[in-house]
């Protein structure tokens, strides 16, 4: 007793107090966010800058049909133009005129001739045969001099007009010229029907690539515009020059922001899948392949999943998941499986990602 009073004093043992609480030591726990599976559908893309090019089916040559010499221009390389405007005019060859007079005086000689045997037929001074071939003589000079005229070799100066609305692609002429007939003058194309996009992607995404796909198509200076096309063609070489597989994207009907040249970006639509999704920060990955946590009864379970499709804010798994349960979204690389937790409210980012 005496020892112990000593011991007390001294400071040498320490005994609990009457009444004091001895807690047992708690278990670590990690703080996580969590949030709950979503079934959504999910699209997979390609997709890259490219350029509004014209499609070789909207371009059209003009041609004058005799030759002549070209005496004025009315459109440059470029230039925009509606049906009906002057492109050039064309001053007709004196060899072209000569051929048209002598075809109408043909005709004119050859009806007096088929009159006068008329004439002699009526006083049986002509017989039928030769009336017959008079007639075919007026029959030979009206289809020659039809054909001058369907030429415009009758004009002294030719004007060609463009067909359709449309801008000048290029010049093949300059004043003072003398093309051959049916030789192309200039190009046209139509600037109402389709516009063609020349994209360049990587190979490995081009092989994901129809003809047929949907795409949009949006102009880097017109963020706000978008276009609906279509994968009219896939190149099957690498281009020398870019080193990337190009692709063709047709924008059906006119569209004034998408003017040749003008510089865009493209996204095609190659897969669409529905599934589970989660937010994408929820999926880890080590060695043995991608998984996640869900929480159950207040602790980490490990679940193994197959990550497919993924956007900017979600990723579709597939896998032994509990749909019943949250999976972890915050604090996941901190976790063990079967470690404690301790669940937070998810933020409104992690919520809403989450959403279909």
């Amino acid at each position: 007793m005496t020892r112990v009073l000593m011991a007390l004093v001294f400071g040498a043992v320490s005994l609990p107090l009457v009444g004091e609480a001895q807690n047992p030591p708690t278990e670590p726990s990690v703080a996580v966010e969590t949030a709950p599976l979503a079934k959504q559908t999910l699209t997979d893309t390609v997709g890259g800058f490219g350029t509004v090019t014209t499609a070789e089916e909207a371009v059209a040559d003009v041609s004058f049909l005799h030759a002549g010499q070209i005496a004025r221009l009315h459109v440059r390389p470029g230039q925009t133009v509606r049906s009906g405007d002057p492109l050039a005019e064309l001053t007709a060859d004196p060899a072209v005129l000569l051929s048209y007079e002598k075809a109408r005086t043909t005709l004119e000689f050859a009806q007096r001739d088929l009159e006068r045997t008329r004439t002699l037929a009526a006083q049986h001074l002509a017989t039928n045969a030769q009336l017959a071939a008079a007639q075919k003589v007026v029959d030979d000079a009206g289809a020659a001099l039809a054909t001058e005229l369907k030429l415009g070799d009758d004009r002294r100066i030719e004007i060609a007009r463009a067909p359709f609305n449309g801008y000048v692609v290029s010049l093949a002429i300059a004043p003072g010229d003398r093309p051959a007939p049916n030789t192309t003058v200039l190009k046209l194309a139509r600037s109402d029907q389709v516009a063609r996009i020349l994209l360049g992607v990587e190979p490995e995404d081009a092989r994901r690539v129809k003809p047929g796909m949907p795409s949009e198509v949006t102009a880097v200076f017109a963020a706000d515009q978008h276009f609906k096309g279509t994968v009219h063609s896939v190149s099957g070489t690498i281009n020398p020059a870019s080193r990337r597989i190009d692709l063709w994207i047709d924008v059906p009907g006119p569209a004034e922001a998408l003017v040749p040249g003008t510089s865009v970006s493209v996204r095609i639509d190659v897969a669409e899948q529905t599934g589970l999704v989660v937010p994408r920060r929820a999926v880890l990955r080590d060695s043995e392949g991608d998984y996640v946590f869900q929480v159950a009864h207040g602790r980490a379970r490990r679940v193994n999943v197959h990550a497919g499709l993924s956007t900017d804010e979600v990723t579709e798994v597939s896998g032994p998941l509990d749909a019943a349960r949250k999976v972890v979204t915050l604090g996941n690389y901190e976790l063990q499986d079967g470690g404690a937790v301790r669940e937070a409210t998810a933020s409104a980012d992690a919520a809403a990602s989450a959403q279909p």
